[in-house]
């Protein structure tokens, strides 16, 4: 059956009214409740969105902007759930009521996952895009290098934590370098210094990030850099012989482990727990994004993602942009809070567990 906006409404327990002027981007409700109709309607496979430009597209930049058109993926990878869940409503959210200063609206556009190889394709991209009635594109979710290429020639584009390395490319991200730093220093301070890294570091810009932040806070301390402590998922995932190595490693010294995505970091605490070694008691573990915690999970210590900020940020970005077109690709970075839920132990407790 299809969805309709009084399906949506109901899930919502919200009017039908609320919901079209929602889908509509209608001014008058507020950011919160049009990122969260947006994300319902998203995932309950709703695709009428109303891509037509409201009466604010003029084509001048004095104060009026033509729409901005979001380009998620509708339909990302399992792993990616929590993500879904806990980042992209408030950027939605952050991205929508900042073009209200601009009296301008956001479209927002899904793309299946099977579609994210062609994403710059015109069958893909919405309506508005194609006729060139936006001001520009906000890129939500990692998309493959030459796609991005060829989406930022034609358009103005911002993405959204990830960096492609396009010139005349803006970057709205949260602050990797400094969120790891905290976290290292955290256990550093507890008594750690066998610290080890786990992540896919070889899957895109932002984990990679996430990884050079470590060696960075490794050598900032004087520690030595060893390479058999820094665990890759990108190629093997949590393999039998991965979990094995983080075994033996636990059982030479290793004391403690940041983990590059909350997700990342509950696969091993599962994956560990098997093997009759439970984290934190006997091994500090931290990770990246503070995602909701999943049931029969640990608290974890992880980092905020500044969602309704970077939102905000782009919408700016795409507005600079406009107005000084040929200036060199700027990047706002944003500082991460660290949540700390208790999963980073003093090392004498970890020895005594």
């Amino acid at each position: 059956m299809a969805v309709n906006q009084q399906h949506i409404a109901e899930k919502l327990n919200v009017s039908v009214a609320t919901v079209s002027r929602s889908l509509k981007n209608d001014l008058s409700i507020s950011a919160q409740t049009r990122a969260m109709v947006l994300d319902m309607a998203r995932q309950m496979g709703y695709r009428n969105f109303n891509t037509a430009p409201q009466a604010q597209t003029a084509k001048s930049l004095g104060s009026e902007m033509l729409p901005i058109c979001a380009l998620i993926q509708s339909d990302a990878h399992p792993g990616m759930a929590d993500y879904e869940k806990s980042v992209i409503p408030g950027v939605l959210s952050g991205m929508s009521n900042a073009v209200s200063k601009y009296k301008s609206s956001l479209i927002v556009h899904y793309v299946p996952l099977k579609d994210r190889d062609r994403a710059n394709e015109p069958d893909v991209l919405p309506r508005i895009v194609r006729e060139g009635q936006c001001s520009g594109i906000v890129l939500i979710h990692n998309y493959p290098d030459a796609v991005v290429k060829k989406i930022a020639r034609k358009y103005h584009c911002v993405s959204i934590i990830y960096n492609y390395h396009i010139p005349n490319m803006d970057i709205a991200a949260n602050n990797h370098l400094e969120a790891i730093n905290i976290i290292f220093e955290k256990m550093f301070n507890c008594g750690h210094r066998e610290i080890g890294f786990l992540g896919e570091h070889k899957a895109d810009s932002c984990n990679l990030a996430r990884c050079s932040a470590y060696v960075e806070s490794i050598l900032k301390h004087d520690l030595p850099l060893r390479p058999d402590y820094i665990f890759d998922t990108s190629m093997e995932g949590f393999s039998a012989s991965l979990i094995s190595r983080v075994v033996e490693k636990i059982n030479r010294g290793l004391s403690a482990i940041i983990c590059s995505t909350d997700d990342n970091a509950y696969k091993l605490i599962r994956a560990l727990k098997e093997k009759g070694i439970n984290a934190p008691e006997q091994l500090s573990i931290s990770g990246m994004d503070c995602d909701p915690i999943p049931p029969g999970m640990p608290p974890l210590t992880s980092v905020k993602i500044p969602c309704f900020e970077l939102g905000t940020a782009a919408v700016e970005l795409i507005h600079n942009r406009l107005e000084h077109p040929s200036t060199p690709a700027r990047q706002i970075i944003l500082n991460s809070p660290i949540v700390d839920r208790g999963s980073i132990l003093p090392h004498f407790h970890v020895n005594q567990a």
